[in-house]
């Protein structure tokens, strides 16, 4: 049996350390090159969904920010809730009460074979109204920037591409620690994000009549996570997704270490169940990096490998705040965290902790906990689910 050397394991972090660059560069090239739309060509009519629940204080600003999209074609909105019960109906219907755009749509149903939020779209888009050329979808506490709705479906005019998506960044609106491992998080993950191929719920897009092509709205009657299910569906049908850095959002949500962690192993977890190759692929490395970090403090000690993945991880992530500046500067003159790109690199040694805590988790729990129910999970279109308060 070959037992690996120390001096082995440092040539590996040098070797995934500069496959991460490559993947950064990547990510940062686009950010910088890829093209902008052109106003001059005709543009589609598009129906935006967007599922509110809660009352969050964030809630009526990324509405309204949304609601104001300086989009040159037709558009009309639709806001899923819950339920007339939802503090989240009363924000909603608000805004539709002085805006002949926004429709809003009440489910009124219970989850049985799939989350909440998949139900609530579902029915939203069953209630939509007059067909549109393209559906567009966003989560409500992401904070667009100005021309996100334009920047996201032009490429959809290149037949060539069938669905886009642009995930979002956190930048806390002022120190914390639970805001700042939430900031390197999302800033580690950008640049794997858009190199996969995947979909976020966030903000994403598609022609309709694909939307119904490829039946979505069934498939979503028994998933759990609508955004990577639709990913799935899009990689078995060699859908083409495109990444839309101008699209990326800029959210400051306040949130503690224990909220932060938990929303990214629930991501995690999302990723076992929907995206088998990159969550085994997050798994290698995130072991390679562990034992880095173990040559570093049992003897015959020796740091050299640690600190390659320190130094790639705090590269990857200046990086990827660089080119999130550069392809949404505007959203970056709003008040916040000042230097994003020190304090994310600061996290280095921390996020790597946190990996491991969110990929073990995963690895030991199928139960999925979101609002106040409890998610089992056995496979990607098997789900049960309970009340969090009676399970």
């Amino acid at each position: 049996m070959i037992i690996p050397t120390r001096y082995d394991l440092w040539m590996a972090t040098l070797v995934f350390a500069f496959l991460q660059s490559v993947i950064a560069l990547r990510f940062l090239a686009e950010a910088l090159f890829s093209p902008r739309p052109q106003r001059s060509q005709e543009w589609p009519s598009v129906r935006v969904f967007l599922p509110v629940a809660g009352a969050a204080e964030t809630l009526r600003d990324n509405l309204r920010r949304i609601l104001n999209q300086a989009y040159p074609g037709t558009v009309r909105f639709v806001f899923a809730v819950p339920g007339r019960g939802d503090p989240a109906y009363r924000i909603a219907a608000s805004f539709a009460e002085n805006n002949s755009r926004v429709t809003v749509v009440a489910s009124e149903r219970t989850p049985v074979r799939s989350s909440g939020k998949a139900v609530d779209l579902v029915c939203a888009v069953a209630a939509a109204g007059p067909e549109a050329d393209i559906y567009a979808f966003a989560d409500a506490d992401v904070e667009v920037p100005e021309k996100w709705l334009e920047e996201l479906v032009a490429p959809l005019r290149d037949e060539a591409v069938e669905i886009t998506t642009a995930a979002m960044l956190y930048r806390p609106s002022s120190f914390s620690v639970g805001g700042v491992m939430r900031l390197a998080w999302t800033a580690y993950g950008l640049p794997f994000f858009s190199w996969s191929g995947s979909v976020t719920g966030q903000s994403w897009a598609m022609r309709a009549a694909q939307f119904r092509e490829m039946d979505i709205a069934g498939l979503w009657g028994e998933v759990l996570y609508e955004d990577l299910a639709v990913a799935a569906a899009a990689r078995s049908a060699k859908k083409t997704v495109r990444f839309v850095h101008h699209a990326i959002g800029v959210t400051a949500d306040a949130s503690s270490l224990g909220e932060a962690v938990a929303v990214f192993t629930k991501w995690i977890q999302a990723y076992r169940f929907y995206d088998v190759r990159t969550w085994t692929l997050g798994i290698v490395t995130t072991a390679l990096k562990i034992a880095a970090f173990l040559a570093a403090v049992i003897p015959p000690f020796d740091p050299r490998a640690a600190a390659t993945i320190l130094a790639a991880d705090a590269i990857l992530m200046t990086i990827s705040i660089a080119a999130v500046r550069a392809s949404v500067p505007d959203s970056f003159n709003r008040p916040g965290l000042p230097l994003p790109e020190f304090w994310a690199a600061a996290m280095s040694p921390f996020l790597v902790l946190a990996f491991a805590w969110n990929y073990g988790a995963s690895m030991i729990s199928r139960d999925v906990f979101w609002g106040r129910r409890r998610y089992h999970v056995t496979g990607p279109r098997s789900i049960a689910v309970f009340d969090r308060e009676n399970s």
